[in-house]
């Protein structure tokens, strides 16, 4: 993306959800209100209480501390993958299809999408897990 306007100059440059800033990976996916939102709220969702960092410290703090395949663990590396698909489907249906949502959509779609992942495992029922099941809206 960052890449685009070397090798498409003529390439519109900005942002396309605030039409303020050049399309870099870090506005894209951090510093604008729109995706910053998405975050936040995802972030929440997942009990994670951390300020957004840069997207290169970002994905270096996720590989650092995201290890391993417990279940808390495995929602955080789901709702990445879910928010950045999110968003670059976002950003591309408004460039090229002229279609927008609004974040709080979005959002929903990336909780649902979670869910749905979530439903189709056997979850045991631990007092580590408890808090999951009524957080996602899962059958206990």
């Amino acid at each position: 993306m960052d890449r685009v306007i070397i090798f498409l100059p003529l390439a519109a440059p900005y942002y396309v959800f605030c039409h303020a800033a050049a399309e870099t990976h870090n506005h894209l996916f951090f510093d604008c209100a729109y995706s910053f939102g998405i975050w936040t709220h995802v972030l929440s969702k997942c009990d994670v209480s951390r300020p957004l960092l840069p997207w290169s410290d970002f994905i270096f703090w996720v590989a650092t501390n995201w290890k391993g395949n417990s279940l808390p663990v495995v929602i955080l590396k789901l709702a990445l993958q879910a928010v950045v698909y999110a968003i670059w489907r976002e950003r591309n249906n408004r460039r090229f299809r002229n279609e927008s949502l609004p974040p709080a959509v979005v959002f929903k779609g990336i909780v649902e999408s979670i869910r749905l992942c979530l439903l189709s495992w056997k979850i045991p029922h631990t007092p580590s897990n408890s808090y999951i099941f009524p957080e996602w809206r899962l059958a206990s």
